[in-house]
């Protein structure tokens, strides 16, 4: 087992990969940002690491991921609340304004976030009846609401419920794999088998 930090900014991610690989870890759990994420996973293959599992924090459901890394960056497991393959109301129709107005594949998960925001401000504001903050706020504390990333309730903190998809990149792309009810593919696992 190790729990290494490091201090920003990472020179190099060699010695954090070398000695999960001295300790035989089968998990590599890399939380840092882009460019360490990008600098991890390099330093994975150039070591010859082979972890059965490579989780990535930040950085992998954006397309600069695979700019940068290639084949190299799939596989890479992470985790999301939004994500233009889940099977909400209202995914297929932003899928779909995507590929006419944008010439994409997809909505970009970053979009979605924004627009389950304000699917979630129109819902408490409907709700409440006005556009009173503290009304809004006690209407959502005590109600659902529905948006493209599913069902949200909040806590007395103003929180939603953690909701939390896992994706693998598969060619350069976040597929879905967890949780099975909105999975559109199987994990491909162990991770080092793949290269």
């Amino acid at each position: 087992e190790m729990d290494e930090r490091y201090t920003l900014p990472l020179d190099s991610a060699q010695s954090l990969v070398s000695s999960a690989a001295d300790v035989g870890a089968d998990l590599f759990f890399a939380n840092g940002f882009f460019g360490d994420g990008v600098s991890t996973i390099q330093a994975i293959h150039d070591t010859g690491y082979e972890p059965k599992a490579v989780l990535q924090g930040i950085g992998s459901l954006t397309p600069a991921w695979e700019d940068e890394l290639g084949d190299l960056g799939d596989y890479v497991v992470s985790g999301t609340s939004m994500h233009p393959d889940l099977p909400f109301e209202g995914i297929d129709r932003l899928n779909e304004i995507a590929q006419e107005e944008y010439d994409r594949d997809t909505t970009s998960e970053y979009f979605l976030f924004g627009y389950s925001w304000m699917q979630t401000l129109q819902q408490g504001i409907e709700g409440a009846g006005e556009l009173d903050n503290a009304a809004i706020r006690d209407w959502l504390k005590s109600n659902t609401v529905e948006t493209v990333g599913g069902e949200y309730s909040f806590d007395d903190r103003g929180l939603p419920d953690p909701i939390e998809y896992a994706t693998q990149v598969r060619d350069g792309v976040a597929k879905l794999v967890a949780p099975d009810d909105v999975a559109t593919h199987d994990v491909v696992y162990p991770y080092y088998e793949q290269f």
